[in-house]
Formats: C-alpha cells, structure tokens, sequence
C-alpha cells in the first residue's frame, strides 16, 4: 500500500511455516505442475493461507531476470557474441551441478540417454535462437527457466486464486528492460539502484547476502528424516519399470546411511527419483 507516495510497510507480520512433510509437498508439487515442476513445494503453505482470504495476489515473476541481471555475467555475454555454443552450453549446464546427482540416481543404461553431452546438443539450437538480440543471456533465461520453470508457480501452484498478476510482464516494462544493454544489469546495478531512488528512507536496508549459507537446526534434521523415512517406504513400492531408470540398491544404501547421520544436510537425490517413480506410475498406469 501507499501513503502520500511513500511506500506503507506497517501492518501484522504473518509468519508461514515450511510444508510439514517435504516429500508429500514434492509429491503434489510434481503433480500440480504436471510433471514439469519440481521445486516449487515451498510455496505450497503459502498457497493455502492465500486461498480462501485472497481473490488477487501479485507474483514478481521474472523480475530478477529481467532487472537484477539473474544469471549474467561478462563470460555468457562474451561467448553469446563469439558463437561458442558448445562452451556456453557446458557453462551454463554446469551451474546447476547436477552430473554427479544424476549420475547417482540413474542407472548407467538411462543417463546414456540423458548424460551432458545428450544435454549439449540439445542446448546449442536454443542457445542459437537468442543470438543477436540486445542480452541474449536474459533472453535465454527468460525463454526456458523462467517460462518453463518458474512460472509454474504463479501459473500452476496458485492456480486457486482467481486473479494472479505478474507486474514485470507487463508489455511495456518487459519491452523496455528487455532491450538493455547487458552491462547496465551486472551485479545488479539497475535492480538496486532503481529501487534506491525510488525508496530512499529505505536505501540502509542490506539485501540478502546470497554467499551466506543457512545454518540447519535440529529441526531441520528432523524434518529431513522424516522426508528419507517417507521416501524410503514408497521407493520400495516403486514400479518395476522405474528400477530400471533409477539405481534402486544406491538409493536404499543413500537413504539409510542418512537416516543414521543427523547431520546431513538435504535429501538432493529425492525429487529426482520421485520424479521418475512418478512418471512410471503415470506411463505404467497404475
């Protein structure tokens, strides 16, 4: 809300908890997005306080792609400008450091077929398709993760809500930050500058500082043995097809070594399996 052009950040804080069990908020997310989210389960506590008490929610899809220079970096731009497709494809692959995930969740036979080099050449033709344009890396981002990924959120998770407005896409402001020029956004410039200008009384606030890592709690070694224990108990009703996808001994070696371990830090290799099991189940129909 705004009051005499001031920016009104009064009012009661209300404090959402994490979903009580992540692997059934994984399960749902994976089906409420139809089997191309993942990710997304933390939203779905949020999406039920809204439901019910709110007909309009505004969501800022894109708006760190598209001002916050999200993903950029003076090597894409470069190899975007040489045309070193395969270089930029290995680059931009890497980031997630998935290989040794999948490596360790699929069978030899599956990730053949999945593998980075499957990956690479699917990746060079999209990447082809953004070359030229004012921030080809914005561009590509916007094209594939954000409008195949996280719009899922606004799109799929909170499809109970009547009205779901996402500002930054609106024409003209997309229009507009989409034909920048790269260096403008690095770092974030034109994100926190903007905002600076605009808010001044609030310019001493710090954003978060992304190289920090959250510390896990007690708690949060409990509610991920909770998800192993669950996880640990539906593989093994897993169909038979998905054993031939996912390395089913390792898993069970991966899950109860972290049940014995409090302190490991998350359950990386769930999602991707219960994606495949999922997806068994679905072909398989049962």
């Amino acid at each position: 809300a705004a009051e005499s052009g001031k920016l009104n950040i009064s009012g009661p804080t209300i404090e959402i908890d994490r979903p009580q069990s992540s692997f059934d908020a994984d399960l749902k997310d994976i089906h409420m997005t139809n089997h191309c989210g993942g990710g997304h389960a933390w939203v779905l506590p949020l999406a039920s306080r809204l439901v019910g008490d709110f007909s309009t929610v505004y969501d800022g899809l894109a708006g760190e792609v598209l001002s916050a220079g999200f993903m950029l970096d003076n090597r894409k731009t470069a190899l975007f400008r040489e045309e070193s497709w395969e270089e930029l494809a290995r680059l931009i692959l890497g980031e997630s450091n998935a290989e040794p995930m999948l490596r360790s969740v699929f069978t030899d036979a599956f990730y053949s077929r999945i593998g980075l080099e499957e990956a690479v050449g699917r990746l060079v033709p999209e990447l082809r398709r953004h070359a030229g344009l004012p921030n080809p890396v914005l561009s590509f981002v916007f094209g594939n993760r954000t409008r195949r990924y996280i719009a899922l959120i606004p799109f799929a998770t909170l499809h109970q809500i009547p009205v779901v407005h996402v500002p930054y896409l609106d024409h003209d402001v997309f229009d507009f930050l989409f034909s920048l020029d790269p260096s403008m956004m690095e770092g974030g410039r034109l994100h926190d500058e903007t905002i600076r200008r605009a808010y001044p009384e609030y310019a001493d606030i710090p954003y978060e500082d992304k190289r920090v890592k959250a510390v896990m709690s007690a708690t949060d070694h409990a509610y991920y043995r909770a998800a192993r224990r669950a996880f640990f108990s539906y593989l093994r009703q897993a169909p038979a097809a998905a054993t031939a996808s996912l390395r089913k001994t390792q898993l069970y070696a991966r899950t109860g070594a972290d049940l014995l371990t409090s302190r490991s830090q998350a359950t990386w290799y769930m999602r991707p399996a219960l994606q495949t099991i999922e997806l068994e189940r679905l072909r398989l129909g049962c």
